[in-house]
C-alpha cells in the first residue's frame, strides 16, 4: 500500500506522503500506530494499534486508509 499511495500522489501531482509513528503507553507495554500527511495538511490516522515489532503494519494501514479516502 505504501507504494500505491506514493504512486497515487505522484499521478495527481500531490506532494509525497509523510508518515509519522505515534506511541501510546498501555500498562507495561507500548502500542504503536501511524499517521500519514498528504500535501502538508491532510492527516490520516491508521485504524489500529500494533506491537512494536509490527510498526510497519501501522504505516501500511495508514496508507490503505489514505488511499480509500483519496479515491
Amino acid at each position: 500500500m505504501l507504494s500505491h499511495l506514493t504512486d497515487h500522489c505522484r499521478h495527481f501531482q500531490l506532494s509525497p506522503p509523510v508518515f509519522s509513528i505515534v506511541s501510546d503507553r498501555r500498562g507495561g507495554r507500548t502500542a504503536w500506530s501511524s499517521t500519514v500527511t498528504i500535501s502538508g495538511h491532510h492527516v490520516i490516522q491508521a485504524r489500529y494499534w500494533y506491537d512494536g515489532q509490527y510498526v510497519n503494519n501501522a504505516k501500511e494501514d495508514a496508507a490503505e486508509v489514505a488511499l480509500q479516502q483519496l479515491m
